[in-house]
């Protein structure tokens, strides 16, 4: 990866939208290549006792929480559904842990898993990550933080390798305000090296 680069300047979703309503071409403003994603729902699940446990011993193991070990398992049954019916299996899986700031890598492969913090949260809560995202082509995860802790008043995007090495720090974004908080996603453009997000202004481009 280059030196990080300080985002594009937003287009608000508005100024697009009146474009449009103007009959003038708005299709350089998207890609075609991303993905809606819907906001996360928490649903209940019933588990056995002797699962839990089976559970905890997992995430004891990897050294990653509960709740990780669920999502990747759920992932990884996913992906061999996927992989039996023709498709690709996915490289691997990113979750973020609220608690601590922290980051946790989960190897598909080789079913095993790393946890870090994100750099200069020192562990805090409020620089908790959001939304991850795998480039499959330069095999890197993007990590949304809403608050970042690597600049100061404003969203980053932390750019990881599949070793949970931190490769750059992407400041300069905006995923909330005072009076709305948005739930980022990042939406990926990897043969072009670039992507969008959302904010309180609109679709937002970057590039990495």
């Amino acid at each position: 990866m280059k030196n990080t680069r300080k985002p594009r300047k937003p287009v608000p979703a508005e100024a697009i939208a009146g474009l449009a309503d103007q009959g003038k071409d708005v299709s350089r403003f998207f890609t075609n290549t991303g993905k809606m994603m819907g906001p996360i729902q928490r649903v209940n699940v019933d588990l056995a006792s002797g699962m839990l446990e089976e559970l905890d011993r997992a995430a004891k193991e990897l050294n990653i929480s509960r709740q990780a070990v669920i999502k990747t398992l759920i992932r990884q049954a996913l992906d061999q559904q996927y992989l039996q019916e023709g498709s690709a299996p996915r490289f691997g899986v990113g979750t973020t842990t609220e608690i601590d700031a922290s980051v946790e890598f989960y190897d598909l492969k080789t079913h095993s898993g790393i946890i870090v913090q994100l750099p200069g949260s020192g562990g805090n809560q409020i620089f908790s990550g959001a939304d991850v995202e795998f480039d499959p082509v330069h095999k890197l995860f993007l990590v949304a933080q809403p608050v970042s802790s690597t600049e100061q008043g404003v969203s980053s995007i932390q750019v990881y390798d599949t070793k949970g090495n931190l490769v750059e720090s992407l400041n300069g974004f905006n995923f909330s305000n005072a009076s709305s908080v948005i739930p980022v996603h990042i939406a990926l453009n990897p043969a072009h090296r670039s992507g969008f997000v959302d904010d309180p202004a609109g679709i937002r481009s970057f590039t990495c």
